[in-house]
């Protein structure tokens, strides 16, 4: 850490374990829920070269949330698709000592709607993205905040070989 500005380092040692959870339902055709989860329980192991535990020895890595939950639907309809997702981050620890507050815990709410068609052997895709319409000011990283609400629209292409 320089002047409160977090920037990456190699440690020695760590322990860490992912929780992973995912599931799809079909409610009905067409409507899709969707939920994925990641509980992470994360150490620093790092050693003196005497064998003894360094200061940071059983401390939270950095910049890993504590959780990650994503919940969400979809619904297609011809060549049309609405989306809906929901996540919730946990906090996240952002020196090795764990002395400073972590980040706070956030919640993101974006829906899309995009439509989907066939020209010739060109697929085009539109969509229209709304991000964060919760509006929630949040930061991933210390002093790096996040944007609230915002929009984008996007144009993809594929082509086919046949």
């Amino acid at each position: 850490m320089q002047g409160g500005i977090w920037k990456p380092v190699n440690i020695g040692a760590s322990q860490i374990a992912n929780y992973e959870f995912e599931a799809n339902w079909e409610i009905l055709p067409k409507l899709n829920l969707f939920s994925k989860s990641v509980m992470s329980d994360t150490k620093n192991k790092t050693r003196k070269e005497d064998g003894s535990p360094s200061s940071y020895y059983g401390k939270e890595l950095v910049y890993i949330p504590e959780y990650i939950i994503n919940i969400g639907m979809d619904y297609c309809f011809k060549n049309y698709k609405i989306k809906l997702d929901y996540t919730k981050t946990g906090q996240q620890w952002t020196t090795q000592d764990n002395l400073k507050k972590a980040l706070a815990d956030y919640e993101i709410l974006n829906a899309s709607l995009s439509k989907t068609f066939t020209f010739g052997k060109f697929e085009h895709d539109f969509n229209l993205n709304l991000n964060n319409l919760l509006n929630n000011y949040y930061d991933i990283v210390r002093y790096n905040p996040q944007a609230p609400f915002n929009w984008s629209l996007g144009y993809g292409i594929k082509y086919f070989i046949k």
